[in-house]
């Protein structure tokens, strides 16, 4: 029978702990609460308060954190509708798209979005990272045009946020009102009027 690794408990105790403490934050942020205690937090993860500590700096980085989780966790969601789609703009659009339709198909990613303060939300640079790496993509590839490529950046993560919160707290809001936010989005990067209004109307997956 093989021996256990030396020192594996442990790690895998820390793992779950971190975790742990991030699903918790992510629930407390679904839920409204951003301005709780560091022993709110740890009981609802449910460990000791020491144990934040050991993983994050302070409460406000395991609140940053956790909505980077919850962040990088939708966007699998959305890279998984778009593996066929082989056009690198009709992609970028597509995310943008499915990002303000997040209350219809991820509801608890919805209200962090909604409940979490703007030093949340905006994190270090105000838009994802992975979101970054498109954008540079597409400004070398020529695909979008922008004299400064961060602030639209920013000026586009804040609208789609701005959507979503509308939307969460008014179910009401068709998700035509989403398209209509990328499209303005979309001129921001420099896409001529007529190719914005064609991104934004192509057919999105079925299963979403």
């Amino acid at each position: 029978m093989a021996g256990k690794k030396e020192g594996s408990a442990p790690v895998n105790r820390n793992t779950r702990s971190r975790a742990a403490l991030i699903r918790a934050a992510q629930d407390l942020l679904a839920e409204g609460e951003f301005n709780f205690s560091v022993a709110a937090i740890t009981k609802a993860a449910e460990v000791v308060p020491q144990t934040l500590y050991n993983h994050f700096e302070t409460k406000e980085a395991l609140l940053t954190e956790a909505k980077a989780a919850a962040m990088a966790e939708f966007e699998k969601y959305m890279f998984e509708r778009e593996k066929d789609v082989e056009d690198p703009l009709e992609k970028f659009v597509l995310n943008l798209r499915l990002f303000g339709r997040a209350p219809d198909t991820h509801p608890h990613f919805a209200a962090i979005i909604t409940n979490s303060p703007l030093w949340v939300l905006m994190g270090k640079t105000g838009y994802s990272p992975v979101f970054g790496v498109h954008g540079n993509e597409l400004k070398k590839a020529g695909l979008i045009k922008v004299e400064d490529l961060e602030i639209a950046l920013i000026a586009t993560a804040s609208s789609l946020e701005h959507i979503v919160v509308l939307r969460a707290n008014n179910p009401s809001i068709p998700e035509k009102r989403v398209d209509d936010f990328v499209y303005q989005c979309l001129l921001i990067f420099g896409i001529t009027p007529s190719k914005a209004k064609k991104l934004v109307n192509l057919p999105l997956p079925i299963w979403c």
